[in-house]
């Protein structure tokens, strides 16, 4: 296990990135980094649709085609559906479909990197190659957009209380004993959406408040298989949003 504050700083604190990697591209096409050799495929019939399909692909390069893994997943969306979200590309050409904000019930519509994966328990089995962040009664995901620390995982003890609103990391629903956090909003822009992550459903089509969630063994799955050497993304849209895309392997439909 990381150091606890370093650790935290990695979850949550992502000012020290490059401002290129915290402001959203967009238009038509994203582009994949040639880094990235994983791809997670997050797809919705439509705007509004609360479940979807998810889908890992591979591949040893730059040059080669893409390669599935696995079979796909099956996951629930916001309770709201999708909104473009503020990543490393998002639609916001679709000018009639509003971004996303904090507490619309949507999940976020882009082209996203990976935080921290973080639980009450580490997955059984081997250690993760991906790092991991153990949550305690202390840590909250602060969801008020007065807040400095807005969008934010944070140890109360090592911070001091400057918000009104915050999220439990340790929910009675035990949706959060393993979760991913994904790099939408990252420079913290007020309401633009907070603490969203892949994490554990509660039951099959149940609605999330704007994360992505599945069983707790395909989060697993999915969990193992991040390599942090192939920098893995994930893309996630809807049917309507992706006509001029994906590329070359990546069905989205």
């Amino acid at each position: 296990m990381m150091p606890r504050r370093s650790a935290l700083l990695q979850l949550a604190s992502l000012a020290a990135l490059p401002a290129a990697c915290r402001t959203p591209a967009s238009g038509p096409t994203p582009r994949i980094p040639d880094r990235t050799l994983q791809l997670i495929a997050v797809s919705s019939p439509d705007w509004p649709s609360t479940t979807g399909t998810l889908r890992r692909f591979a591949r040893p390069n730059a040059s080669s085609p893409w390669q599935p893994v696995g079979p796909p997943i099956p996951v629930s969306l916001g309770r709201h559906g999708l909104r473009p979200g503020r990543g490393l590309w998002s639609p916001t050409h679709l000018s009639s479909i509003p971004p996303k904000q904090e507490g619309d019930g949507c999940s976020p519509a882009g082209l996203f990197s990976l935080g921290t994966a973080f639980g009450t328990h580490p997955p059984p089995g081997p250690p993760l190659s991906w790092p991991w962040e153990q949550m305690s009664a202390h840590h909250a995901g602060v969801d008020d957009p007065a807040s400095p620390h807005y969008n934010q995982i944070v140890d109360q003890r090592l911070t001091p209380k400057d918000w009104n609103s915050a999220e439990n990391m340790i929910p009675a629903s035990g949706v959060y004993r393993s979760g991913l956090v994904v790099h939408h909003n990252l420079d913290n822009l007020p309401s633009a959406g907070s603490c969203i992550f892949l994490h554990i459903w509660q039951h099959p089509n149940h609605p999330t408040a704007g994360c992505t969630a599945m069983t707790e063994p395909n989060l697993h799955s999915l969990l193992r298989w991040l390599s942090p050497p192939a920098h893995p993304l994930l893309l996630q849209l809807p049917h309507p949003a992706s006509s001029s895309f994906p590329p070359a392997g990546i069905p989205l439909t």
